[in-house]
């Protein structure tokens, strides 16, 4: 029946990604996790776009990074379930690529900003 039923929703993280090493790095975290025995929590049967902040809390449900330099600060403190199927060299190239990819976003204004101050 439906009660004995389960799932895993995969949404792609970025579709301009390599889905083959999305997929590998997902894996690793996921058997990471369960080495680790890590407590997935309790399954959440709401559309969590909908939930309030203290629903969500209540829940345990943690957002993900917000940016990409959340996401390389994340990298840069847990990354070692990686290295067994990354090489070492592998994902300091990926680092500097992304670290350099934020910096030069960084540099140059949104739309939004553009919009905001400097089309006067």
């Amino acid at each position: 029946g439906i009660e004995a039923a389960k799932r895993i929703e995969y949404r792609t993280p970025d579709p301009a990604c390599n889905p083959y090493l999305s997929f590998a790095a997902m894996l690793c975290a996921g058997l990471d996790g369960v080495k680790k025995k890590i407590d997935p929590g309790n399954p959440v049967d709401e559309d969590l776009y909908h939930l309030s902040a203290s629903k969500r809390k209540e829940y345990g449900v943690r957002e993900l990074p917000g940016s990409l330099k959340e996401s390389i600060e994340h990298l840069q403190t847990d990354y070692m379930f990686l290295k067994t199927v990354f090489p070492q060299d592998l994902l300091e190239k990926y680092e500097e690529l992304k670290l350099d990819e934020h910096l030069q976003t960084s540099l140059r204004p949104s739309p939004y900003e553009f919009y905001r101050y400097m089309d006067a």
